[in-house]
């Protein structure tokens, strides 16, 4: 979003550092926060607002997936929906490898 606000504006884009990234991560946690009572309707991985019929919560911060965004980053080893149901899945954020996992 701040990258969007500064093209928008067409003012330069002052990344000269991680620590920049990380402000500007900040600055828009604090606006999704801030603009939503909840944000369990967004999807974590495409950060669209509920379009997906069927969706995967992480079983450690329950944070929800669509399932389809998933399985489109978890080539690998892309699951049925059945099969999700099945099994225990785990965020990049929360699983040991720092991909999207389902595991038994």
């Amino acid at each position: 979003m701040k990258f969007a606000e500064c093209i928008l504006q067409q003012r330069p884009l002052l990344v000269t550092s991680t620590r920049h990234i990380c402000k500007f991560r900040k600055e828009i946690a604090e606006k999704l926060l801030n603009s939503s009572e909840t944000l369990d309707d967004y999807c974590r991985a495409c950060s669209e607002k509920g379009k997906a019929n069927s969706w995967v919560k992480c079983d450690q911060c329950n944070h929800w997936y669509h399932f389809k965004c998933i399985n489109k980053k978890n080539k690998k080893k892309p699951v049925t929906i059945e099969e999700a149901d099945k099994l225990h899945f785990y965020g990049p954020c929360c699983s040991a490898r720092g991909t999207y996992e389902f595991l038994p």
